[in-house]
């Protein structure tokens, strides 16, 4: 069946095999370190709207903005993109507004650009503002772009909302510190603590406590954009000369795992071997290659997908429990014995299968589970397992009942 979770119609696919009593298809985020180059303009820098789409260089992101601003028509607009079928909300009556627009008076301000790559795509978050005539402030947005085909267009990623809230709140200066991990500043030293991971400034617990933050009066007062705290804040100020400043910096960076589906095993799946009945029930499947002539107990499966390839993390029991990482290389079943997923693998061959179905379902069976679902969870569907995985290794003791002796 399909499970369509709510948040950005991510479809989960589950199935319903043979070996398997339930599959639960859930939305996994994971955070892995990648090499951020972050553009701040300071003055922002000024984007004049243009009559003609050739005469944009869509080879710049300031191109693909200048598009954006100047789309008159809807061939025009949903030419910027990457999605074919891809749909706007914009209108006859926007159209027509933009042809009438006095272009000394209305224009966008492009502020900063965070540019990373990601399973060999080429991204870009960009922070903008819209200034328009008889409007007293800036109206603040980002946009998600992808570099193809030798030019930008609007894309997006899953699950996002964390990185989008980070880099449109925040002032640039301090994320520059916090990207940095390096600041004179108590308040932002202090963050810099709470966010870093191995070094890395990790931007899903960031996105995590940003409303405990804005909760603070000070630390609201510290590192939020200036213009979203006061009125009439200074924001007229964006020149077509800017020139960007940048710096790179590994961050840790959360991304969707493309699919992923927990199987918990029957007792049909107990006391197998690598007889004629486990050759037969397991052929052309993961499990066959932990088949030997010793009884072994299939307890549960983690299926997923990074990058397109597909991996299994599967627990057993022959003398004691066990989880071994599978590869499949287009159908062809390997035991992976490298450190990839280290950390996954230990933690899916210790955790009761119970508990992983109540922390991914959202469905915590007592208040110590709502308590890491409310951590480290996403209000529309999904954990970041990363976290999970390193908050039950570091809290070992306190949450021992919920994994296997």
């Amino acid at each position: 069946m399909k499970i369509r979770f709510l948040l950005l119609a991510v479809l989960i696919y589950t199935y319903h095999g043979n070996a398997q009593k339930d599959n639960l298809g859930v939305v996994v985020e994971y955070s892995i370190p990648i090499d951020v180059a972050f553009s701040v303009y300071d003055p922002p820098l000024r984007i004049n709207q243009v009559n003609n789409q050739d005469d944009i260089d869509y080879s710049n992101l300031q191109g693909l903005l200048q598009s954006f601003l100047s789309a008159s028509n809807m061939e025009w607009a949903l030419s910027d993109y990457l999605d074919e079928n891809a749909t706007t909300s914009r209108d006859e009556a926007h159209f027509e507004a933009v042809k009438n627009t006095d272009i000394e008076k209305n224009y966008i301000q492009l502020e900063t650009a965070y540019q990373f790559r990601y399973e060999n795509r080429k991204m870009a978050y960009i922070k903008y503002s819209f200034i328009m005539d008889k409007v007293p402030f800036p109206l603040i947005g980002i946009m998600s772009a992808e570099f193809s085909n030798n030019r930008w267009y609007i894309s997006t990623l899953l699950n996002q909302e964390d990185v989008f809230t980070v880099l449109t709140n925040l002032e640039s200066s301090v994320l520059k510190e916090l990207f940095s991990g390096v600041s004179d500043d108590n308040i932002v030293e202090d963050i810099i603590t709470t966010t870093h991971r191995d070094g890395y400034f990790n931007m899903f617990v960031m996105g995590q406590i940003y409303s405990e933050l804005n909760a603070d009066s000070a630390i609201k007062e510290k590192i939020m954009d200036k213009r979203l705290l006061i009125k009439g804040y200074e924001f007229l100020n964006a020149t077509t000369s800017s020139v960007a400043e940048t710096s790179t910096q590994k961050i840790l960076h959360p991304f969707v795992l493309d699919q992923a589906i927990f199987s918990e095993y029957s007792n049909k799946d107990k006391g197998v071997s690598n007889d004629e009945n486990g050759q037969n029930d397991y052929e052309n499947q993961p499990e066959a290659v932990l088949l030997t002539d010793t009884p072994i107990d299939l307890i549960h499966k983690f299926e997923f997908i990074v990058g397109g390839k597909t991996y299994y993390i599967i627990k057993f029991l022959d003398q004691d429990t066990k989880a071994v990482l599978i590869d499949n290389d287009n159908g062809n079943f390997t035991i992976n014995n490298s450190d990839q997923f280290g950390a996954w693998i230990n933690f899916l061959g210790k955790i009761k299968s119970d508990v992983f179905i109540s922390l991914f379902d959202h469905a915590p069976q007592d208040t110590t589970l709502q308590e890491i679902i409310n951590s480290f969870g996403k209000e529309d569907g999904g954990l970041n397992l990363d976290l999970v995985v390193d908050y039950f290794e570091q809290n070992r003791a306190d949450l021992n009942s919920y994994f296997d002796n």
